[in-house]
């Protein structure tokens, strides 16, 4: 899901669609003026110094937690994909920042 090719990819292809460009900017506002909310929270925490909030997507097979940052624009600051296995979930993927840097 943070995957850094699909990242690199997603960019690569704004340059050739503003349009989309656009369109994720303007989700970015909207997230950001709901604080990062999007879909159920279940916590708030600090990360790196950066106040978070933790929210959650839940499927039949999978739940997924991002950290996102308000202060960040709600970049994600970490993740945990988890894979269901009967009536419990177990961890497949967890990533998470190792440091925060701004070019401003």
């Amino acid at each position: 899901m943070l995957d850094a090719t699909g990242f690199v990819f997603f960019h690569l292809t704004a340059l050739f669609h503003p349009e989309a460009e656009q369109a994720e900017r303007a989700d970015t506002a909207v997230r950001v003026s709901n604080g990062c909310v999007d879909w159920s929270v279940v916590g708030r925490e600090t990360i790196l110094n950066y106040p978070t909030v933790a929210i959650q997507y839940v499927s039949a097979a999978e739940r997924i937690t991002l950290w996102m940052s308000p202060d960040l624009g709600c970049f994600p600051l970490k993740m945990t994909y988890e894979r269901r296995h009967g009536n419990t979930f177990r961890q497949a993927i967890e990533r998470r920042a190792l440091k925060v840097t701004s070019d401003l």
